[in-house]
């Protein structure tokens, strides 16, 4: 039985913020909540400066895309689109070394920026990040890179199918697997209705692009005469829990509609989304299950602080330009946005309630950048980052513990990225040439 304690000078639950007490975890869950001195166990954090809070949830990101950090300038930013151009032609460039290396680097981001669960929106190489969040005790849903229409490269329905059901069975136990889909111009209707049966019958989540480009929305009104989302509807995937859809940005009233009448989850890349598509309309409806997500490290530093920061700054330039309203997307609105609904977005729990999982994200508000911290939850929404986060917990695992990583080799991460750095500007320079 493994039992510890955080005491702290603030927690934030479901229920509102606490102050000067102690969360108490017991085999992977929150136990209690109690005043500092009653913890009843041995191990102690101290953190008497600093306010626990729900873990972060990373909705929407791509693990085996960010060995192309600073690759992408304003140029490459305007290939139509971007992804099927670049990014998955990178993807599929890598060897299950590579795939590796790019997965634990990903998650030592995320721990380190205090990240407890993230959605893999869909990896070529699907086992090498099962395997890198096995070494670090990382959590998150995997999905396997999924479309079937593309070029000559490109799977077949029924192969995808396969492969992903195969990926369930190996990692049953271990890990989450969901299925995945890209956008509707990308993949059959017999890839999106047997991924959904497969979702179906292993009672998984699933995720998907949608509403991403504009190129999207015509070809679906082409082709069906409906939109992207009024799609998943008829086909019944809609009805698939949990359900993430990333971006989402390109959305009619109908389709904002189905978001909120079946509450699936709408996934927001704040800096990504704003870059290639603009402004998102979610600061302006209320009553949609809102996530946030960084997108992969190619376009961010998988910090989720920092995210909502973005998101702050778009979404009351959008009310403000539009109803000069001040107020939208509020503080308590993006703290539930960063931890996904406290979990629910996910499928998960993370209220920090007694019985909830222990997924904790724990941030310290020592910084002069932070002082004096009136409002210790204002202060992390407009001033903290991931360097003021000081400890990671992710089922009541300790992943990083006072900055210091517990399950991560961070030197041997280090030593491995510098072997491989000309392998990997040789794969980027002849991937920019095939352009």
């Amino acid at each position: 039985m493994t039992s510890f304690a955080i005491r702290a000078r603030y927690v934030l639950t479901e229920k509102g913020l606490a102050k000067e007490k102690s969360v108490v975890v017991e085999d992977g869950r929150v136990k209690a909540l109690v005043p500092w001195g009653e913890e009843g166990v041995e191990e102690i954090l101290e953190r008497k400066e600093h306010i626990v809070l729900p873990g972060f949830v990373d909705c929407h990101t791509h693990t085996q895309q960010i060995l192309l950090r600073a690759s992408i300038g304003d140029e490459l930013l305007q290939l139509p689109p971007i992804w099927t151009r670049y990014l998955i032609p990178f993807e599929r460039r890598l060897d299950d070394d590579l795939a590796l290396l790019s997965s634990r680097l990903s998650i030592a981001n995320m721990v380190r920026s205090g990240t407890t669960f993230f959605v893999e929106a869909g990896a070529p190489r699907p086992m090498a990040l099962i395997e890198a969040m096995k070494e670090s005790g990382m959590a998150g849903a995997v999905t396997l890179s999924t479309f079937d229409i593309l070029d000559a490269e490109t799977p077949s329905a029924g192969e995808l199918i396969e492969r992903t059901e195969r990926l369930m069975r190996e990692a049953k136990d271990t890990v989450e697997v969901w299925g995945s889909l890209r956008e509707i111009m990308m993949q059959s209707e017999t890839l999106m209705l047997g991924i959904a049966d497969l979702c179906r019958r292993r009672g998984t989540g699933i995720t998907y692009h949608l509403g991403e480009y504009q190129g999207e929305v015509d070809y679906s009104l082409s082709k069906y005469r409906k939109r992207p989302l009024q799609i998943m509807e008829d086909l019944g995937i809609t009805d698939i829990r949990p359900t993430v859809i990333a971006h989402g940005v390109y959305f009619s009233r109908e389709e904002i509609g189905i978001l909120r009448s079946k509450q699936l989850g709408l996934c927001w890349c704040p800096t990504v989304d704003s870059i290639l598509m603009g402004p998102h309309w979610a600061p302006l409806v209320e009553g949609v299950r809102l996530g946030i997500g960084s997108d992969g490290g190619a376009f961010t530093t998988l910090d989720l602080l920092h995210e909502v920061k973005v998101a702050r700054a778009v979404g009351k330039a959008l009310a403000v330009s539009l109803r000069y309203e001040k107020t939208a997307l509020g503080t308590s609105d993006l703290i539930k946005a960063l931890t996904g609904d406290f979990g629910r977005i996910v499928g998960h729990n993370n209220s920090l309630l007694p019985g909830s999982e222990a997924n904790m994200t724990v941030v310290s508000l020592e910084p002069q950048w932070l002082y004096p911290a009136h409002d210790p939850v204002e202060a992390v929404i407009s001033f903290a980052g991931a360097r003021d986060v000081v400890d990671t917990v992710v089922a009541g695992r300790i992943l990083m513990r006072g900055r210091k990583m517990e399950t991560i080799d961070e030197g041997k991460l280090t030593e491995d990225l510098g072997k491989n750095r000309e392998k990997i500007k040789k794969i980027v320079e002849e991937l920019k040439s095939s352009l």
